[in-house]
């Protein structure tokens, strides 16, 4: 009975899945339109190619005490069709990447995974208040691409123009010493403001970068800007005493508190503090989905004499 199954909604009913590749056979039934809800727990990827709206139960440890952690157990692809999707709450062993054709307006939101690479064209993709461990690769194939109040532990590459990037906490150095650390890399005609930028080196944002407009960011070094243009920007910030709590650079702890412990002292573009908790959308504590979520059960493991079942669960709605 305590068995946890996908959930696809559809016009008005529901139709349960079972098994790892629950989420897989519920994202085949669906129609363009339909929501599927998936619980914590291990469960195989599935192809993305038609309009859907995707619940997992979050991938922070304090918030999924309840329901546990959405894992899905590899990578994905997002396929033409998959316009105007949001995806939320996941926590992806892999990759999420675009394939096989155009695909546009799709929201991935409070997720984390690895890396993402257009492979092909792209329009209007928003990554959202994501923990994303590594690369954001555009591969010149992404227009008004949308980069907002994630964490990125890795760097962005091949962006001919036209992305927003803006309150992102950049928390990245690349180890090898015989390579200069580049955070932004073929970074072109974007905008670039609101970030906090941890990297050490000077020269770690400008590799073969142009035309961008950098707008009250904070950077932990003096920055090379090259031929881009900046303005309002704040640099050499020691990152000792930065955040709340902050573990180091090349480093996402759970534990950790990005919050600023001076919000007023480095105000963005919008009079809001930057990084993560500034801007219109700020990160979300805990990344929890914006679905009602459950946040104690207490149920019993087994019934009384009487064969009932004392269930005891907290449901808490969500303001976003």
């Amino acid at each position: 009975a305590q068995s946890k199954k996908v959930a696809l909604h559809h016009a008005g009913t529901t139709t349960l899945f079972l098994g790892n590749s629950a989420f897989s056979q519920a994202v085949t039934a669906a129609i363009s339109g339909d929501t599927i809800y998936i619980p914590g727990g291990y469960w195989d990827p599935a192809s993305i190619d038609k309009k859907l709206t995707i619940y997992g139960a979050g991938h922070f440890h304090d918030s999924t005490q309840a329901t546990g952690i959405t894992h899905i157990t590899s990578g994905f692809g997002i396929f033409p069709g998959a316009d105007s999707t949001l995806i939320q709450g996941l926590e992806v062993n892999g990759d999420i990447n675009f394939s096989n054709g155009l695909v546009s307006y799709v929201t991935i939101n409070r997720c984390a995974f690895n890396n993402t690479t257009m492979y092909y064209p792209t329009s209007h993709i928003t990554y959202s208040e994501n923990l994303i461990r590594s690369v954001i690769n555009a591969n010149n194939a992404s227009d008004f691409l949308n980069l907002k109040n994630n964490y990125i532990g890795g760097y962005i590459s091949n962006i001919i123009q036209g992305a927003l990037i803006e309150n992102n906490l950049f928390n990245y150095q690349w180890q090898g010493a015989w390579y200069t650390p580049y955070i932004l890399n073929s970074v072109n005609g974007s905008l670039i403001r609101n970030n906090i930028f941890m990297e050490p080196s000077p020269a770690g944002i400008n590799n073969n970068n142009s035309n961008n407009l950098f707008q009250n960011n904070l950077f932990t070094m003096s920055p090379v800007y090259g031929t881009n243009t900046a303005t309002g920007n704040f640099e050499n910030i020691p990152a000792a005493n930065l955040f709340v709590n902050y573990t180091g650079i090349n480093a996402f702890y759970y534990t950790d508190d990005y919050h600023l412990q001076t919000p007023g002292a480095y105000l963005g573009t919008d009079a809001t503090q930057v990084g993560l908790y500034g801007g219109l959308t700020p990160f979300k504590m805990a990344s929890v989905p914006a679905n009602p979520h459950i946040r104690t059960n207490n149920t019993a493991q087994t019934t009384d004499v009487n064969g009932n079942l004392n269930v005891n669960i907290t449901v808490g709605a969500q303001d976003q």
